[in-house]
């Protein structure tokens, strides 16, 4: 048996795309680490090519622009997985790279959205007919999913200093028609994507702060959406405007997003507007590890319960540590519903390995604290 066999029976065994997507990137890490056998090699591009077949026709076939949008990432591991196997595309039998040009130019041709993003941000200088092309296209679209992609991009290309190139008026052509969007699903605010459309252009809204979009990114709070209600504080507070005093008490009173909310404040000088009685730093450092714990990659959601143990100091950084109990799925079913351990650092040193808390308990709370200290910090 080649040595990467089980783990090509675990991918074909695997009827989600999303998780095929994580096993194709493990295999390029692996092979990148462990140098595969001819047998591994062979193995290992029967199923790329295999893939690509199925792709060739799935991405076609599938219902919406969110599941199309899984199959464009399980094709970017999978090229990259040849990619890796190959060393480079000349190696690729010619057979084969005519499917993998066909498969890059079908994909090309679903992109239309995100290829007119990256045209417009790669522009050393960007002129409103530019971004009225680029308002057009998205405009026609329906799949909110898929229109979703302006606002992730747009914030993605803007982490990067991409906005240099657009001038006052494109800036402002850009924030208005994003103010339109808001408005329309503020319309009819209950559809999933809908909501999270809004987070995103509540984040959007600091690089094109136009007084539309800005009045739209007030008109969510009163939505009281946690993750929404976040961002739009974020944003009020970055742009120098006034926060509404109730919004910022709601997302202090949810630990999720107290911590961030407070941070948010407390880096523009603003603090104040956050609640006196969560202003504590037990009650700040469990939000940090709640949030963290919310990813989906942990638990991906708030435990059921969580309690404070003590505060120790390693190398200069505070820690607070924490145990908690969830049944999420992503846990064993030896954790689910365990105590296990957790803890908040101030120097960004958060984290859990979900350990269980009984092994560390001693006899008293404080003993128990220096243990968790010595073996896990």
């Amino acid at each position: 048996m080649a040595t990467f066999s089980p783990i090509i029976e675990l991918f074909e065994k695997s009827e989600s795309v999303s998780e095929q997507t994580q096993i194709a990137e493990y295999l390029i890490q692996s092979i990148k680490q462990h140098k595969p056998s001819p047998e591994d090699v062979q193995e290992l591009s029967q199923l790329a090519f295999r893939l690509i077949d199925d792709l060739l026709v799935k991405i076609p076939a599938a219902p919406t622009y969110k599941a199309k949008d899984e199959l464009f990432n399980l094709e970017d591991k999978v090229l990259g997985l040849l990619l890796t196997l190959y060393g480079s595309p000349n190696k690729v039998p010619e057979e084969k790279m005519t499917l993998i040009r066909q498969l890059v130019k079908m994909i090309q041709e679903e992109q239309v959205l995100e290829n007119a993003i990256t045209k417009l941000f790669e522009q050393e200088e960007v002129y409103p007919a530019y971004v009225e092309q680029l308002i057009n296209i998205h405009r026609a679209l329906t799949d909110e999913f898929q229109k979703s992609q302006l606002y992730t991009g747009t914030v993605h290309y803007a982490q990067q200093g991409k906005l240099a190139a657009f001038s006052d008026e494109c800036k402002e052509i850009l924030g208005n028609y994003v103010a339109t969007e808001a408005a329309r699903y503020l319309a009819a605010p209950g559809d999933e994507q809908v909501l999270v459309n809004l987070e995103l252009i509540a984040d959007v809204a600091v690089y094109f702060p136009t007084d539309a979009l800005v009045e739209q990114v007030y008109a969510v709070l009163p939505l009281g959406h946690a993750n929404i209600n976040y961002y739009a504080v974020a944003t009020l507070v970055k742009l120098g405007k006034d926060v509404p005093a109730d919004a910022v008490a709601k997302l202090a009173e949810n630990l999720t997003y107290a911590n961030l909310t407070y941070h948010a404040l407390k880096d523009h000088g603003k603090e104040s507007v956050f609640p006196a009685e969560y202003a504590d730093e037990v009650y700040l450092a469990k939000s940090d590890l709640v949030h963290w714990l919310t990813y989906p990659t942990e638990l991906g959601k708030e435990p059921d319960e969580i309690e404070y143990l003590g505060k120790v100091k390693v190398k200069k950084e505070n820690f607070w540590i924490f145990r908690y109990k969830s049944d999420s799925d992503t846990l064993s079913e030896d954790l689910q519903n365990q105590w296990l351990i957790g803890w908040s650092g101030d120097d960004g040193g958060t984290f859990s390995q979900f350990d269980l808390y009984a092994p560390f308990e001693k006899k008293t709370p404080e003993k128990t604290v220096k243990y968790i200290k010595k073996k896990l910090l």
